[in-house]
C-alpha cells in the first residue's frame, strides 16, 4: 500500500488475482488432465509459475502496479495446475482405505507453505525489498519440481483411461449431489481460511499496535496448526469412521463458528493468538476430506474434472472474500463487519453440512 499509495481494497489483489485466475482457469485445467497426462499439465504449469516470478519481481521493482497484477494472474493459472494435478496424482497412488488420508497429507503442503511465506515474507521484504517474494517464490517451485521428479518416477500410478471430456460430462459430474455439496462447503472453508490468512496480520498490526513482521510470526500459526488438522481429518474418517467423510465436514464447520465470535471480541493479544491456532486447526480439519469425498463418486475417467469443479469452488472463495472484507473495512471503517461476515459464512457451513450427503 505505501509503494503504490493505494488503499486496501484494491491492494488485495496482489493476493486475490491470483486466486481469481485460479478460479476462472481451473475447469480448463481440469479437461486438460483427462485429456493429456497430469505430469505433461504439472511440468508446463511449474515454468509459467518460474517466468510469473521474474514477471511480478521487475513489475515490483519498477513500481508498475497493473504489470504485477498481470503477473499475478499468470501465477494464479499456473499454480492451480500444479495443486490439481498434485491432488489427482496422489488419489491415484493410494486405494480407496487409505485414500483420505493421503489426500489429507497432501493437503498439508498449502498450510505448510502458507506458515513458511508468514514467517519469511516480511523478512525477505526486510533484506531484499518486498518484490524479492515473487523471484524467491519461483526459485522455490522449481526445487520443488525437482523432488516430485523423483517421486514421481518411483510411484505405482493406477492407470485411467484418457478421453476428450465434453459439456455433457461436465454437467454429469456437477449433477452428483457430493460434488455439488462438497462445491459448495469447499468455497465457504477457502473463504474462512483466507479471511483469516489474508486480514489477520493488517488487523493485528492496527489495532493492536504489533508490527507487521511480529503479527505475521503470530498469523504463521494459523495455517501451520493445519498441518496436522489436514491429515488428521483423513485419518479420522478412514480408521474410525469406515471412510464417511460428512462427520468430520461437520465437526469442522460446528467448532468454528464459536471461535469466529471469540476472536472477533478478544481484547487480549494472548488469548487472540490462541483462538485463532484453535481456528487455523478446526477451519482446515475438513479440507483434505473434500478431495476424497468428490473424487470417490465419478468414475475414474473423470476424477480430474471433479477435481477441478472442486477446487474451482474452493479458490473462487478464496480470491472473493479477501476483496470483499477489503471492500467492507473500507466501507464501515471497522473489522466488526468483517468478522460478522466470517461468522455468517461459519454458520453457513454448519447447515450445509447436515444437509449434504455422504459420498
Amino acid at each position: 500500500m505505501d509503494t503504490f499509495g493505494t488503499g486496501p481494497a484494491l491492494t488485495v489483489w496482489v493476493v486475490s488475482a491470483a486466486f481469481a485466475a485460479w478460479a476462472l482457469s481451473n475447469f480448463g485445467v481440469g479437461l486438460a488432465i483427462d485429456r493429456t497426462s497430469d505430469f505433461a499439465v504439472a511440468t508446463a504449469a511449474t515454468l509459467l509459475i518460474a517466468a510469473a516470478g521474474v514477471w511480478g519481481w521487475r513489475a515490483g521493482l519498477g513500481g508498475n502496479f497493473w504489470s504485477l497484477m498481470g503477473s499475478r494472474a499468470l501465477a494464479g493459472i499456473a499454480i492451480g495446475a500444479v495443486w490439481t494435478t498434485g491432488a489427482n496424482l496422489v488419489g491415484r497412488a493410494f486405494s480407496h482405505g487409505t485414500q483420505g488420508t493421503a489426500l489429507g497429507v497432501f493437503t498439508t503442503s498449502a498450510p505448510a507453505g502458507l506458515a513458511l511465506g508468514q514467517l519469511l515474507g516480511p523478512l525477505v521484504a526486510v533484506r531484499w525489498g518486498w518484490p524479492a517474494n515473487f523471484l524467491g517464490f519461483g526459485v522455490a517451485t522449481l526445487c520443488g519440481f525437482a523432488l516430485f521428479l523423483v517421486g514421481y518416477w518411483r510411484t505405482d500410478f493406477a492407470e485411467v483411461e484418457r478421453s476428450v471430456p465434453g459439456l455433457t460430462d461436465l454437467f454429469d459430474v456437477v449433477r452428483q449431489p457430493a460434488v455439488a455439496y462438497g462445491s459448495a462447503l469447499g468455497f465457504l472453508a477457502y473463504s474462512l481460511f483466507l479471511f483469516f490468512n489474508s486480514w489477520m496480520p493488517t488487523y493485528l498490526a492496527q489495532e493492536f499496535t504489533l508490527s507487521l513482521t511480529s503479527s505475521s510470526l503470530f498469523l504463521a500459526l494459523f495455517p501451520a496448526v493445519g498441518i496436522i488438522s489436514r491429515a488428521g481429518g483423513g485419518v479420522i474418517s478412514d480408521r474410525f469412521l469406515d471412510g464417511r467423510r460428512r462427520p468430520v465436514i461437520r465437526l469442522s464447520f460446528l467448532s468454528t463458528a464459536p471461535l469466529v465470535v471469540g476472536i472477533a471480541v478478544t481484547a487480549e493479544v494472548g488469548l487472540l493468538v490462541a483462538l485463532l491456532v484453535a481456528a487455523g486447526f478446526t477451519v482446515q480439519l475438513s479440507i483434505g476430506i473434500f478431495y476424497s469425498y468428490v473424487r470417490e463418486v465419478v468414475d475414474t475417467t473423470r476424477t480430474g474434472t471433479a477435481l477441478s469443479i472442486l477446487v474451482t469452488a474452493c479458490i473462487t472463495g478464496a480470491f472473493l472474500t479477501p476483496a470483499f472484507t477489503g471492500w467492507l473495512i473500507d466501507r464501515t471503517g471497522s473489522y466488526n463487519s468483517a468478522f460478522t461476515f466470517a461468522g455468517m459464512l461459519a454458520v453457513a457451513g454448519v447447515v450445509l453440512s447436515w444437509r449434504a450427503p455422504e459420498s
